[in-house]
Order: structure tokens, then C-alpha cells, then sequence
């Protein structure tokens, strides 16, 4: 059999995992991009080791809310826009400012960010509002067009701030920009 003899020894020149260079360390062996998504994909809520009191630190992906703020934001706005394309958009933007800013409400609430929460259940409730008083008042497409629009406008300026609060209140990103976890005792 033949031995094998080693002439030199180098550092990876790419990511075992996604292949690809451009983020990767080759002497730490840690890659940008990989690490972005196994940050991601954690939970938000986890138990840790016990302190000495027996009490269990809360580690916090505030990732997560960040990114449910940006959505919501996003569909805040769609929403506004559509209203003002078409008021038969508030078909589908309502039920998905709801979902999403109960997804928001409740990773706020299991984070202990009671802004969040906030911010996170007015999509819920200013979409409930809308199709009270379209209900109630039996209001044709036609008619419901200048209300829900000055009720979106209002609702826009009000909600807007606070979910960049949000955002600015939970950057707590790391150097190489991942998502930071943030340990916190109960």
C-alpha cells in the first residue's frame, strides 16, 4: 500500500455548507452567509441554563421581530396604496395585516416588548374596525372608498413611527451582521 505524505497544509478557500467564497473566513472557518440563516432559523424563545437563583435565562432572537416589523411595515403600506388603487384590495391586505401583525404581537409578547405588541395587534384591530363599519353601515364598495381611506391615512401616520421605533429600539446586530440573541433574566 502506498503512504500518503502530506507537502502542506492550507485554510478551506470556501463554505462546506453553501460553496461559496465571497463570505467566508478561511482561518476562523466561519462563513457570513451561513451563519445569517442558522441565526435565523432559531427560536425566539428558548430556555438556557439555569442561573443561580434556578431561574431560567430568556435567550432572545430579536431578529425575528425585526423581521415581522419590516413586513408588517410593508403590508401597511401596500395596504394604503391599494386602498387608494382599489378599495376591494382591503379584501386581502386586511386579513394579511392581521396575520401578520398577530404573528408581530405575539413574538413581541414572548420577548417582553410590550411596543410590539402594541404595534403588532392594531394591525389586527384597525382591520376588525374597517369591517365593522363597512358591516354595519352596509356600505357598497363606492361608499366605503373615503372613509376607509382617511381611516388608512390615519391609522398609516399613527402606526408607521412606531414600528421604526421598533426597529431602532431592537438593532442589536452583531459586527458581521447577524442577528444577535440577547440574554435576558427573568
Amino acid at each position: 500500500m502506498v503512504k500518503i505524505k502530506i507537502r502542506q497544509e492550507k485554510y478551506a478557500l470556501r463554505c462546506e455548507i453553501c460553496h461559496q467564497s465571497d463570505l467566508f473566513d478561511g482561518e476562523n472557518n466561519f462563513c457570513r452567509r451561513c451563519s445569517i440563516i442558522k441565526d435565523v432559523s432559531t427560536k425566539a424563545y428558548q430556555s438556557s441554563q439555569t442561573n443561580q437563583n434556578n431561574r431560567p435565562n430568556r435567550i432572545l432572537a430579536n431578529g425575528n421581530i425585526e423581521l415581522m416589523t419590516v413586513i408588517q411595515i410593508i403590508v401597511i403600506i401596500g395596504a394604503l396604496i391599494g386602498s387608494f388603487v382599489e378599495i376591494r384590495t382591503i379584501l386581502l391586505s386586511g386579513p394579511m395585516l392581521s396575520a401578520v401583525g398577530l404573528v408581530v404581537a405575539w413574538t413581541s409578547y414572548r420577548c417582553n416588548k410590550r411596543l410590539g405588541v402594541v404595534v403588532g395587534l392594531s394591525g389586527f384591530l384597525i382591520s376588525l374596525f374597517c369591517i365593522s363599519l363597512i358591516l354595519i353601515f352596509n356600505w357598497l364598495p363606492q361608499e366605503a372608498e373615503t372613509p376607509i381611506r382617511i381611516i388608512g391615512l390615519i391609522y398609516s401616520f399613527l402606526v408607521l413611527p412606531l414600528g421604526i421605533t421598533i426597529l431602532l429600539h431592537l438593532n442589536r446586530r452583531n459586527p458581521n451582521g447577524t442577528f444577535s440573541l440577547k440574554t435576558e433574566k427573568n
